[in-house]
């Protein structure tokens, strides 16, 4: 698995203005084709490309679909 590092920056929006941040590697799964944070599969999170963004899914790569999807989405910070 090809692997690299991240910064996770962790806003809670209407929760607190105070920014956590977060920094790791990460792994590639050419399996789920999804980015998982950490560096073990089993318990890291998972997250799957798609238009410009990427969403959490399960460990099988399927993305997770409920009415608060959106807060569950990584975008590049430009």
């Amino acid at each position: 698995m090809p692997e690299g590092n991240y910064e996770l920056r962790l806003n809670y929006l209407g929760k607190s203005r105070t920014e956590l941040n977060e920094l790791g590697s990460f792994l590639w799964d050419n399996h789920s084709q999804t980015v998982i944070l950490g560096s073990d599969p089993s318990t890291g999170a998972r997250f799957k490309p798609e238009l410009g963004k990427l969403l959490q899914t399960d460990v099988v790569g399927t993305p997770m679909v409920s009415k608060s999807s959106n807060k569950y989405e990584l975008l590049k910070i430009k």
